[in-house]
């Protein structure tokens, strides 16, 4: 699971690298854009740190439309299991 804790500026930066990346993709749903190493790139470009931490937690992936089915009942799970917050 990734959760990142950004600062206003960076989630700016990151929101138009997505938008930037749907546009380009838009014909292709199956094309992925891999959120940490846009960070990554904005980490380096701006000469920023981030601080990774260790969890136990299971991720759940979104790689394929598909995977959203699968994605959604986990987190009703969760949600009902008190996990997460709704």
């Amino acid at each position: 699971m990734n959760f990142f804790a950004i600062q206003p500026n960076l989630i700016k930066e990151l929101a138009t690298r997505v938008q930037e990346f749907k546009e380009q993709n838009k014909e292709d749903r199956k094309k992925e854009c891999y959120i940490h190493l846009e960070l990554i790139n904005i980490l380096k470009e701006q000469n920023k740190k981030m601080k990774a931490l260790p969890i136990q937690e299971t991720w759940l992936g979104l790689t394929n439309p598909e995977d959203e089915i699968t994605v959604r009942e986990k987190l009703k799970t969760n949600i009902t299991f008190k996990y997460y917050i709704q």
